[in-house]
C-alpha cells in the first residue's frame, strides 16, 4: 500500500514496483520474483493492510518472506503514533503466511510435467534408497527420488517433477550425473 511504503520512507509506490515486476516478467521466462512485507508497520489500518493484500495477489510473487513489525528503539518507526496492537500483527501475518504458501504452491505448479535442473545440496537414505535434496535455477527446493543410485552433493542433476507437495517440488532423477565410479 502507498502510504504504508511512504511511511516506511520508501521512495517507489505499487504501481512503479508492479510495473518493474512486468518488464522482468517479459524479459525473463517465468522468473522466481520474491519479496519482503512486513505486517503491522505503524499506523497500518484494515483499509492499508487489505489493500497490501489485493496489491499482493495482483503481482502473484513466486515467494514471500513475511516479517512482523517488532519495535526497534532508536528508529524512527519506534516513535510513531498508532503502534499497531502484537496480537493484530500476528494475526496480520498468519493471513500473509497463508497467501505465500498459496501463491508459491500456485507458481511451482507451473513446473509439473518438466524437467528441471537440480543443484544436489544433500542425500537422504531411506530403506536404502536415496532421495535428492536440492534448488532448481529458479531456487525453487526439490525432493528428487535416485533408487539405489546416491547422488554427489554439489553436482546437478536432471529432476522429472511430477508432485508438488509442502511447497516443495517432486519428482524423479532422469539423467546422472557424469561421475567415474559409475561407469
Amino acid at each position: 500500500c502507498n502510504s504504508v511504503l511512504k511511511r516506511m520512507n520508501r521512495h517507489y509506490t505499487i504501481e512503479e514496483y508492479a510495473e518493474r515486476v512486468g518488464i522482468l516478467r517479459d524479459v525473463f521466462d517465468r522468473p522466481a520474483i520474491t519479496t519482503d512485507i512486513i505486517a503491522g508497520f505503524p499506523g497500518e489500518t484494515d483499509e492499508e493492510f487489505q489493500t497490501s493484500i489485493d496489491n499482493l495477489e495482483a503481482i502473484g510473487f513466486a515467494k514471500m518472506h513475511v516479517f512482523r513489525y517488532s519495535k526497534r528503539k532508536g528508529t524512527p518507526a519506534a516513535t510513531m503514533k498508532d503502534q499497531v496492537p502484537a496480537e493484530l500483527s500476528a494475526e496480520r501475518s498468519d493471513r500473509l503466511i497463508d497467501l505465500d504458501t498459496f501463491m508459491h504452491t500456485r507458481y511451482l505448479q507451473f513446473f509439473l510435467g518438466e524437467e528441471q535442473d537440480v543443484l544436489v545440496e544433500r542425500v537422504i537414505e531411506r530403506d536404502g534408497e536415496y532421495y535428492a535434496r536440492g534448488l532448481t535455477t529458479r531456487y525453487s527446493e526439490v525432493e528428487a527420488y535416485a533408487g539405489r543410485f546416491a547422488p554427489t552433493p554439489n553436482t546437478i542433476v536432471k529432476v522429472g517433477i511430477d508432485e508438488v507437495t509442502d511447497c516443495v517440488l517432486h519428482g524423479k532423477i532422469l539423467v546422472k550425473p557424469f561421475d567415474s565410479r559409475y561407469n
